[in-house]
C-alpha cells in the first residue's frame, strides 16, 4: 500500500518546501505565498511522513529499542516541543507589533477614542453594537474581552474601523 517510491520523494520534496520557507519567514524575507505555502504544505509534509514510517515500519520500531542516538533525538525533539509551549521571554523580548497590541488593549477607551479620532462615547457606542460591553472609558478592551483573544481581535478591528 505505502511505497518508498513515492513516500520518499514526497517527504523530502516537503522537507525542501518547509525547510526554506521557515529560514525565510526567519529571517524576515518570506514574500509572497511563502507564508501560506509553509502553513499548507505542513499538513502534506505530516502525511507523507506518516506514510514514510508505515512503508518503512520494520525498520522503524528498532529506533526505539535498539538505538540509543535515534533514541535519543526523538526523546530531544519531544522534549523540546513540550517546552515550546511555554513562553520563556519576557515582554521586553517580544516582537514591536506584539508589544503595540497589548498597549492597545490594556488602555482605557478614554484613551484609545482620540487615536482613532472618537469620542468615547461613540467608540463604547461602537462595541456595543458589535456585541461587545463596554461598562465605562475607564474600561479597557483587556478587561472586558476577560482573556478572549478572538474578542479581543474583534474589538481592535472596531477601534480601527474595520470592522462594525
Amino acid at each position: 500500500m505505502f511505497r518508498r517510491k513515492w513516500t520518499t520523494p514526497l517527504t523530502i520534496g516537503c522537507f525542501i518546501i518547509m525547510g526554506v520557507t521557515g529560514l525565510l519567514m526567519f529571517f524576515h524575507l518570506d514574500q509572497g505565498l511563502n507564508k501560506l505555502l509553509h502553513q499548507w504544505a505542513s499538513w502534506v509534509f505530516v502525511a507523507g511522513v506518516i506514510a514514510h514510517v508505515l512503508s518503512n515500519w520494520a525498520t522503524f520500531p528498532r529506533y526505539f529499542t535498539t538505538e540509543p542516538i535515534g533514541k535519543a533525538l526523538i526523546v530531544i525533539a519531544v522534549i523540546v516541543l513540550s517546552l515550546s509551549f511555554y513562553s520563556w521571554g519576557s515582554e521586553k523580548d517580544q516582537p514591536p507589533s506584539v508589544l503595540a497590541m497589548k498597549m492597545l488593549v490594556r488602555a482605557p477607551i478614554s484613551q484609545l477614542a482620540p487615536l482613532v479620532g472618537k469620542d468615547s462615547a461613540t467608540l463604547m457606542s461602537r462595541f456595543s453594537t458589535a456585541g461587545i460591553a463596554i461598562q465605562n472609558e475607564d474600561a479597557t478592551i483587556e478587561s472586558v474581552a476577560k482573556g478572549d483573544k478572538k474578542i479581543q481581535g474583534k474589538a481592535i478591528k472596531i477601534l480601527f474601523g474595520v470592522q462594525k
